[in-house]
């Protein structure tokens, strides 16, 4: 068995966030998760170059995005805002209400590093069910 160690990301609840290292081959992986030297749990994980995602509030890859919207002013002031909100009342994450921006404005992502390779990729912005024009992007 060979072992590699991991750059951890995050823990909260029952998720765990890592960096798998890039020594790491394609396929099955046993995973040993836990704390202190004797408390581990086996996890088997199936590890792909590319796993692209988006995280849910729930954390269970369904329902609301989490995550931040950035809003720029033009004197460059910032203001962020949750994508998802927390109601005990109904004890489930919904989702955050975001302005729409004002005419002009623009909309900045932040594309994830699993696209390295992938090569030429379209990019389409949907809003209210209207879909702008589509674009590609070619990665290197």
């Amino acid at each position: 068995m060979v072992s590699h160690p991991i750059t951890l990301l995050a823990v909260f609840g029952n998720q765990v966030n890592f960096v798998v290292p890039s020594s790491q081959p394609d396929g099955l992986a046993l995973l040993s998760i836990g704390e202190g030297p004797h408390n581990f749990v086996p996890v088997l994980a199936n590890i792909a170059r590319q796993a692209p995602g988006i995280f849910a509030a729930n954390a269970n890859g369904q329902g609301v995005a989490a995550g931040n919207v950035v809003r720029v002013s033009a004197d460059g002031t910032q203001t962020v805002q949750n994508t998802a909100q927390w109601y005990a009342s109904t004890s489930s994450w919904m989702a955050a209400p975001i302005a729409p921006p004002a005419a002009g404005d623009q909309v900045n992502l932040q594309l994830p590093g699993g696209l390295a390779g992938a090569g030429q990729v379209n990019v389409i912005a949907t809003v209210e069910g209207q879909a702008a024009n589509a674009v590609t992007i070619s990665f290197q």
